[in-house]
Parts: structure tokens; C-alpha cells; sequence
């Protein structure tokens, strides 16, 4: 029996730094929680071109302490304390979700975690009273990682390591086909049936299939 659900929920979270207008493809990237002293300890990467922004986010009332700014390629990486208390964050910790992923955008919050369905609604009810909910997905959580016959997995092997994935080709299926000692129908048959298992184990994992 599937105990788990993957939450994915977007809200408007008033009285936050997220809040702040233009900020857009803002991930966190690290949360160090410390309860017991009030504050967690998140590390984001902004756009350069949003330096405004993080002027912004310093001055915000929910933010204790600018602990290091520094520019990374085409990002910049902030390093900063804020209030454990109020924070999606600090609720979602002590509701013991595994977090998997955090993004902020046009004033909103994507959240995307881990919990066990018995405390799904509760956390959902208690996101809600944090801030308005505008989008929210569940689902049944693990999706283990899809099983390759052992057919499957020669012809995947084979493929890969002579060259059939690359561009040009280094070995076509007819040849490589022979190598095996298949024809070349059952080569494509098994190297296809694998293809399609990883593509919709990973679009399914980062939330993608049926979303269009």
C-alpha cells in the first residue's frame, strides 16, 4: 500500500519576503532550520539582473540578518536569516515533510514535498491559512524507478556504450543488431519499450505528464 504523497502547492504568502514584487525564478537551494532561536537559515539563487530585488528582501521586516551576497556566473547567491515563525518553511518542518524543492515567482511560493497521506490535509488546511492557495497537485508518491527487463537493459547498455545515442550515430541499429546477435526489429522493439519507461518515469517525477 502507497503510505506517501508528493504535494506541489503555489501560494500567495502576504507579509513575506516572497511577497516582494519582480522577483521571478528565485530557488532555494538549502534551509537549515533552528527553532528553538526563532530563525532558519535559507540560501537562494536570484537572477543577476533582479540586484534591485535582493535590495528589497534585505530591508523586508521578516528578514533578521544578511549573511553573505555573492555573484555566481549568472546568478547571485544569498545567504540570509528569517523568521522561523509565520515561514512555509518553518510549518512545513515541523509537520516533518521531506522537502524536495522550492521556487519563488511573481510574488508567489512553490512548495514541493514529501508527506504521508494521513497528514496531507492538515497541511494543506494549514498552508491555506498562511496564505491563498492558486494551485495545488497530489499525488501518489513513490513512483519507484521503472524495472528494465533484462533484455532491455543489454540493448540499452549496447546502445549507449557504441554509439547509437549520439548525433551522427557512431553504430546504426542494423549493426549493432548483429553485435547482439537480434534482429534488428527486436533490437528497436526492446531499446524503444526501455526509452519510453525511463522518458515517463522522469516526466512524471518532475511533475510534467498530464499537465498539458
Amino acid at each position: 500500500m502507497n503510505l506517501l504523497n508528493r504535494v506541489k502547492v503555489t501560494l500567495v504568502h502576504d507579509e513575506c519576503w516572497t511577497s516582494e514584487a519582480g522577483l521571478e525564478d528565485v530557488y532555494t537551494i538549502n534551509y537549515d532550520v533552528y527553532p528553538e532561536k526563532g530563525y532558519l537559515r535559507s540560501r537562494i539563487i536570484v537572477p543577476k539582473g533582479l540586484r534591485k530585488e535582493i535590495v528589497k528582501i534585505k530591508e523586508h521586516k521578516s528578514i533578521k540578518k544578511i549573511n553573505h551576497i555573492s555573484s555566481l556566473n549568472s546568478v547571485i547567491l544569498v545567504d540570509f536569516l528569517n523568521n522561523y515563525k509565520g515561514s512555509v518553511a518553518g510549518f512545513l518542518y515541523d509537520n516533518e515533510v521531506l522537502f524536495i524543492g522550492n521556487q519563488i515567482s511573481n510574488g508567489k511560493e512553490t512548495w514541493d514535498f514529501i508527506t504521508t497521506k494521513n497528514k496531507t490535509n492538515d497541511i494543506v488546511n494549514g498552508l491555506s491559512s498562511m496564505g491563498k492557495i492558486v494551485d495545488i497537485k497530489i499525488k501518489n508518491y513513490p513512483r519507484f524507478i521503472p524495472q528494465l527487463s533484462s533484455s532491455q537493459l543489454k540493448v540499452l547498455k549496447y546502445a549507449l556504450k557504441n554509439g547509437y545515442l549520439d548525433y551522427p550515430r557512431k553504430m546504426d541499429a542494423s549493426e549493432l543488431s548483429k553485435k547482439l546477435g537480434i534482429s534488428k526489429i527486436t533490437f528497436l522493439y526492446h531499446l524503444r519499450s526501455a526509452e519510453r519507461k525511463l522518458i515517463e518515469f522522469y516526466l512524471d517525477y518532475i511533475g510534467d505528464v498530464g499537465d498539458e
